[in-house]
This record gives C-alpha cells, sequence and structure tokens, in this order.
C-alpha cells in the first residue's frame, strides 16, 4: 500500500481523528469490538473518512496493512485485567515497528467520579447491579507499568476540577515500540 495507514483501536462514537488523518491522506482503519446506536449513528456520519471498518476485537487477526500511526481513546479502562496483555499484543501485531501513537485512558467511573475504587461500591450502583462491571480498577501507575513493558511514551495525568485524589486521565502520547 502506498498510503501511510492510521488504525484506531476503539473508535466509539469519536471520529475526530479518524477524520484528521483521512482529510491528511491517510488510509483509515477503525476496530470496534462492540457497536451501540450512539457509535453507529456517528459511524454514519463518518463514514466517508473510513476505509475499512472492523466490528470485532483487535486481539484477532485480520488482513489489513499495519498503521504508520494510531490511536486507542478511552478503551482499555473497559478490558478485563485478565485481557489487557492480550490485549496490547493484538495492537502491536497491528502496527508497524517505527509506529507511532498514543493512548488515552478514562480513569473516571464515567459517572464524574470514582466510586470503582470503592469495593463497597463496584457493581453495586442505583438500580444498576453491574453499573461498573465494565470498568477495570487499573489506577495510573499500574498502567504505567503496564505499558512499559511494551512502549516508551511521554506521560501526563489529569485531574478533574474538583477531584484531586485521582488523576482522572492517563495520558500516553508518543508511543513507540520498545526497541
Amino acid at each position: 500500500m502506498k498510503k501511510k495507514v492510521y488504525i484506531d483501536f476503539g473508535v466509539g462514537a469519536f471520529y475526530g481523528h479518524v477524520k484528521k488523518n483521512s482529510i491528511e491522506g491517510y488510509y483509515t482503519i477503525v476496530i470496534d469490538k462492540r457497536i451501540s446506536e450512539p457509535d453507529n449513528l456517528a459511524y454514519e456520519e463518518n463514514k466517508h473518512f473510513v476505509d475499512k471498518r472492523i466490528i470485532g476485537d483487535w486481539i484477532n487477526d485480520y488482513d489489513i496493512p499495519k498503521a504508520d500511526i494510531w490511536s486507542n481513546i478511552s478503551t482499555f479502562e473497559h478490558i478485563p485485567v485478565n485481557m489487557i496483555d492480550k490485549s496490547i499484543i493484538g495492537m502491536i501485531k497491528k502496527i508497524k515497528k517505527d509506529s507511532e501513537g498514543h493512548i488515552w485512558i478514562n480513569l473516571t467511573d464515567h459517572s464524574g467520579g470514582f466510586e470503582h475504587y470503592n469495593p463497597k461500591s463496584y457493581g453495586k450502583e442505583a438500580g444498576s447491579p453491574d453499573k461498573f462491571k465494565y470498568i477495570n480498577t487499573i489506577k495510573s501507575d499500574e498502567w504505567k507499568n503496564i505499558f512499559a513493558k511494551y512502549f516508551d511514551f511521554t506521560y501526563e495525568e489529569k485531574y478533574l476540577d474538583n477531584i484531586k485524589e485521582y488523576p482522572s486521565r492517563a495520558i500516553f502520547n508518543n508511543v513507540r515500540l520498545k526497541k
């Protein structure tokens, strides 16, 4: 393939990076494990920016070109702890050795706080017995250690204005495979 390749691992409903890279001339691939109604609506609005869409887990092998650049935004917090390394290896199989990407992790409970870190609250939120089941409880320092096994990167933490106890986002930029 003559075009450079961009892969979004878990685009969901956020097509900002796909759009940007498509406009810049990249062949764009999106891989999503699950598709919700908002995800489908976002895809319909942005499908002209997508060259290939895969509904499936990026752990699986697909006949696609390897990425020159890539992103993974707000997906790793939804992966069970025992599948994190397999998921990273699945991504690595789809990127070039000299590629660069970014991984951004939302460390909140996705409701504006950190109740998923409280064992008494985990999975027991008002009216929804499994509200936090899809969010793992890995904290920022643990994420740094996990990704450091595979990648070199720059790292930054962001905090909510009203809660300073835990970072709300772990931001891994300039992510490259370890040499």
